[in-house]
């Protein structure tokens, strides 16, 4: 951690010298390349690279404690009938470790991952603490190597976010470039551990971000695909999953995807409210001591384990298993309408662990026992169980995460066959409308509803061009000259609650601005502190809008260059300051307005 520490000091103090060392001109060239997109999509494939090592070390602690518990699980079942008893101790052991790592080591709080940093990419809410990425590698392999119920995307997932993160603080980005960063870090996370470019992509817009624009898809296709030509590099390009392929459907067959997709749309609001009910129960029952809680909740899951071994997410080999219809239907169906339970009890009980891979083995077994009782029921309009269990992993990633690209695209890359992709897109489009209908909330939404927050879409309405940004300026605000010391400006920072501060001539014409963050760093600098006037720091490339401004117009200045603040001057005089508008007064004003008038 020290090192760590010391690393992102260095870069931070070369950074700052380059910034400031080398004059105005300079520092402006400087300033308009660190905003740029082009920027952006270099550090977006440094954090592809970062992940696809993160995602090395992650398979390696997790398969390496796997190993290590495996020997614990033989030993057991050796041991008749008293496996049954020894056999749920094993993640038990396991949850009691989290608990320790977690409170006494890390110091952290048992998370999902995955809402986490929803909130903080789509709306930056919160930090992702950089010593999450140990954290979540050790926890993870703790819980998934002794048996626990949680999958390895929702971990990996935290740890792109936040690797992104910590990327974007150490380069000081704009808080619109950090929202797409850690979109890149996770986006890179799913690619790499699914060896799914293009789902990562998707899943990073359709259920991370909520953002289509071309300023946000490019990194995090650039990311994308570093994460995964690095893991390929190491793992070879081979599926996930080991599936039959080359499948014939005939048009009639499609009837029964229909069936299917209507069917998994049920079964996808089944899941998402079990493990959310299973997690609130844990909550509410369980020993309130984060210590003893995962072990507790790691008895539980291993009790269940114990009769069904197949439910542990150690490997994917229960769902190959379903997927070449090895299985009887009755285990089928146990296991998927008994996966959702298992998984709660761990991640309720403060385990690590996700929810995608769960979902996917209760998707390949439903879909296997819906095939094969389809090919009992009509043998001469069905051809292979396999294509029905891979649509079936597909709808349900659709309809638990309301995502039905998200859902097909991953479909596709896992298996590696793309001749199942037209009964996918069928099954996983009616599954997510069905599971809308039945469930409000995706899986992951929902969460964040249990904690008292909403999440909405980007979407720009119309009724934003009808509001002019008079009544949100923030008048009086504190104003310095070129020559004012820095020593200045940040007294007048710590004195004021202001996010900048004005550069105004002695006619109180508008030349330019300061932001706190600007200046942040220098505060217990006071070396180079005192040698700098307002004129070193000051940005000159932000651009005023006058009172007249209407809101859509200034809410897209916002979002296309990540700015947070902007100078505002009037509208028969265009160079006379008349104060600033902030990002976050314009979307608080615009919701307030909206919902006035729904």
């Amino acid at each position: 951690m020290a090192l760590w520490k010391l690393l992102i000091e260095s870069l931070q103090r070369l950074f700052r010298r380059l910034y400031f060392s080398q004059g105005k001109a300079f520092s402006r060239r400087v300033l308009r390349f660190t905003r740029s997109e082009t920027l952006l999509i270099i550090i977006a494939s440094m954090i592809g690279v970062v992940m696809g090592g993160v995602i090395l070390l992650f398979n390696f602690v997790v398969e390496f404690a796997g190993e290590e518990f495996a020997l614990a699980f033989e030993m057991s079942r050796s041991m008749e009938w008293w496996k049954y008893l020894l056999f749920p101790l094993i993640p038990g052991v396991g949850g009691l470790l989290v608990g320790v790592l977690q409170v006494y080591v890390f110091q952290t709080k048992p998370s999902h991952g995955v809402p986490e940093v929803i909130l903080a990419s789509r709306f930056a809410r919160g930090k992702l603490q950089k010593r999450t990425i140990l954290s979540k590698i050790l926890t993870a392999a703790l819980s998934i190597g002794s048996g626990g119920g949680g999958g390895r995307e929702g971990p990996i997932i935290h740890l792109g976010g936040a690797v992104g993160y910590g990327i974007s603080d150490v380069f000081r980005l704009t808080r619109d470039q950090s929202r797409t960063l850690i979109a890149c870090g996770a986006a890179a996370g799913i690619s790499g551990i699914f060896n799914a470019p293009m789902g990562g992509v998707m899943f990073a817009l359709e259920v991370i971000l909520g953002d289509f624009r071309l300023k946000t898809f490019t990194p995090i296709v650039v990311s994308s695909v570093a994460a995964t030509a690095l893991t390929r590099n190491f793992y070879g390009n081979n599926p996930l999953v080991n599936a039959p392929t080359g499948f014939s459907i005939g048009l009639q067959e499609y009837i029964l995807f229909v069936a299917l997709g209507l069917l998994m749309g049920a079964v996808s609001a089944y899941f998402v409210y079990t493990n959310v009910s299973v997690e609130r129960w844990c909550q509410r029952y369980l020993p309130k001591s984060p210590v003893f809680r995962p072990a507790i909740g790691g008895v539980l899951a291993g009790v269940l384990a114990a009769f069904l071994p197949r439910l542990m997410e150690q490997t994917y080999a229960p769902v190959n298993e379903a997927l070449h219809s090895t299985l009887p239907i009755w285990i089928l169906l146990v296991v998927a309408l008994l996966k959702p339970i298992h998984s709660g009890l761990t991640t309720g009980s403060g385990g690590t662990g996700g929810v995608f891979a769960p979902a996917l083995k209760s998707g390949a077994m439903l879909g296997s026992a819906f095939g094969m009782g389809a090919m009992a029921l009509f043998p001469g309009m069905v051809t292979s169980p396999a294509a029905y269990a891979l649509c079936g992993m597909g709808a349900i990633l659709a309809g638990t995460m309301h995502a039905p690209l998200t859902g097909v695209l991953i479909l596709v890359e896992i298996t590696s066959d793309y001749s199942i992709i037209l009964p996918a897109m069928l099954t996983a489009t009616l599954t997510s409308l069905i599971a809308q209908r039945l469930q409000k909330s995706s899986i992951y939404t929902w969460t964040l509803k249990m904690q008292g927050k909403s999440i909405g879409s980007y979407a720009y309405l119309p009724t934003m061009s009808e509001f002019a940004i008079e009544q949100i300026v923030e008048r009086g605000v504190a104003h310095v000259t070129p020559n004012t010391p820095l020593r200045r400006v940040i007294q007048i920072f710590e004195s004021t609650r202001h996010e900048a501060v004005l550069v105004l001539n002695e006619e109180q014409r508008y030349l330019g601005i300061i932001e706190f963050e600007d200046v942040r760093s220098f505060i217990t600098e006071t070396e180079s502190v005192s040698s700098l006037l307002a004129a070193d720091v000051m940005v000159t490339s932000i651009k005023p809008v006058t009172e007249e401004t209407t809101l859509d117009v200034v809410i897209k200045l916002f979002d296309d260059y990540g700015w947070t603040v902007l100078p505002v001057v009037q509208a028969e005089d265009t160079k006379r300051a008349v104060g600033l508008v902030t990002s976050a007064d314009a979307h608080t004003f615009y919701r307030r307005s909206v919902a006035r008038e729904i």
